[in-house]
């Protein structure tokens, strides 16, 4: 017994909507690729995503996004996919090389901005041929993790206007000064990385331009130096476009007077526990969804008027320093 067809395509127009925004994303992928006049149908839903990332790994590139199941481009020997898979759905175009790809994702789901990932393995992968893939469209933000201290340096040259860097056990002790002062002078909306960059107070003082900055795991920051930032700036010395500072602590390295380390010496005001902020994070950050105890919330005021909140949370054997300005 066969299954019966739908015949979606003889429905009046405005049938067509209400069944494809029903569908997955995916699904509606899957529509999308059968002929020219079903791709239009389903741009014309409304837009289900709020970004396309590319993944790349060793042979094979993974697009994902916050509404749609992971797709998979595998067998990448050549500029053509030997396979595209998405949860239990195969995907097919005859003739579509991943460039093809790329574009028919980006217009389907009218996603235009890219985030781009590099994973372990990714470094086998041409740069002629990523600057070939990504032709055309904004890239706004990068995250490297585990690949070659080289391949990192040029994914860095050849991207210079992306606003979010994330970076994660890559071998960033490797690189030169120039890279660094690259990276620290960088206009960036967010600068997360990991505990194996051992990040300097020096260095985090230079990044100058840079709104959010974020460090995952223990920091080796010392008390002494998140006690000479707040005093920094708020003379207004560094850090100036800063609009959060968010650093893991140790707490068997810091002791349990550390609050009052960091504050020292710095005009402040205790926030009152009945009137403590609920402080927000634009980008999402398990340092900032799971806070069970907050220790204490003081406030600083920069010499041009401008305020900060200081926010210190616990949790395990961590302490969590957290700088806001203007919440």
């Amino acid at each position: 017994m066969t299954t019966p067809s739908f015949p979606l395509l003889k429905l009046p127009f405005l049938m067509h909507s209400l069944v494809i925004k029903l569908m997955t994303v995916n699904e509606q992928l899957y529509l999308s690729l059968i002929f020219k006049n079903a791709k239009k149908l389903v741009q014309c839903a409304p837009q289900q995503v709020t970004f396309l990332e590319l993944h790349f790994q060793h042979k094979k590139i993974e697009a994902a996004s916050d509404g749609m199941d992971h797709i998979l481009f595998g067998g990448l020997e050549s500029d053509v996919p030997s396979s595209v898979t998405t949860g239990e759905m195969v995907l097919s175009k005859h003739g579509y090389e991943m460039k093809d790809w790329v574009c028919h994702l980006t217009d389907v789901l009218k996603c235009k901005e890219i985030r781009l990932f590099f994973e372990y393995g990714s470094h086998l992968y041409p740069l002629n041929s990523l600057g070939h893939l990504l032709q055309g469209l904004t890239i706004i933000r990068i995250t490297i993790q585990d690949t070659t201290d080289h391949y990192s340096r040029r994914i860095l040259q050849m991207f210079p206007d992306a606003r979010e860097l994330l970076v994660f056990k890559n071998p960033m002790e490797q690189w030169d000064d120039q890279t660094h002062n690259t990276v620290l002078s960088r206009h960036l909306d967010f600068f997360r990385f990991g505990e194996e960059y051992k990040i300097g107070m020096d260095r985090l003082l230079r990044m100058n331009n840079c709104k959010v900055i974020e460090m995952c795991g223990c920091s080796k920051i010392s008390v002494n130096d998140l006690n000479g930032f707040v005093k920094t700036w708020i003379t207004r010395t560094t850090n100036q476009n800063l609009e959060i500072l968010a650093l893991v602590l140790a707490k068997n390295r810091v002791g349990n007077n550390y609050q009052n380390g960091i504050l020292a010496g710095t005009p402040h005001s205790i926030i009152p526990r009945a009137n403590h902020k609920m402080l927000t994070m634009p980008y999402a950050s398990a340092l900032w969804e799971d806070v069970p105890r907050i220790v204490g919330q003081y406030e600083v005021q920069r010499v041009d008027g401008k305020n900060a909140t200081i926010q210190f949370d616990e949790v395990g054997g961590v302490a969590r320093f957290k700088f806001v300005v203007g919440q």
